[in-house]
């Protein structure tokens, strides 16, 4: 199930940083900024992809990285300062990235702006790992227990 979150995240993610760079005409970080103020749509989309592989909570990625963190904890709790520094580490650049691209400076728009249809699929991409984030079955959340090595 993480891999699913996971694929389904990364394909909201590159879909909206393929839009963004057919509208921007570029690749590169200082190409792609300040989507919010240009295409509010697009740009919120990607910041919540964004926030959604970070793992931060309501999203489904957060359940299986709490389980990881807490079998860390149980089984090694040495581990944890530096699985703590490296979350932090890494939820540090995932945030300033979004920050330039969805917050920072406004770039000129080169290519057509993407309709609001095209950003469908993405949305139902988020919507189902939002969903499994909120309100997760219970025959799943004990699977991934499972997996996990917690003792039911």
């Amino acid at each position: 199930l993480h891999m699913v979150l996971h694929t389904l995240t990364k394909a909201a993610i590159f879909h909206c940083v393929g839009r963004a760079a057919q509208l921007k005409g570029g690749q590169t970080f200082t190409d792609l900024g300040g989507l919010i103020s240009s295409h509010r749509a697009l740009g919120v989309t990607l910041a919540l992809a964004i926030v959604a592989i970070a793992g931060i909570p309501p999203f489904g990625l957060f359940a299986s990285e709490f389980l990881v963190v807490g079998q860390t904890i149980r089984h090694e709790p040495w581990l944890a300062v530096p699985l703590g520094i490296g979350l932090v580490v890494s939820i540090w650049a995932l945030f300033m990235r979004l920050q330039s691209l969805c917050l920072g400076d406004r770039t000129p728009d080169i290519g057509p702006a993407p309709s609001l249809a095209a950003l469908i699929p993405t949305w139902l991409h988020l919507a189902i790992v939002l969903v499994l984030g909120v309100a997760m079955p219970g025959a799943v959340f004990a699977w991934m227990q499972r997996a996990a090595g917690v003792l039911l």
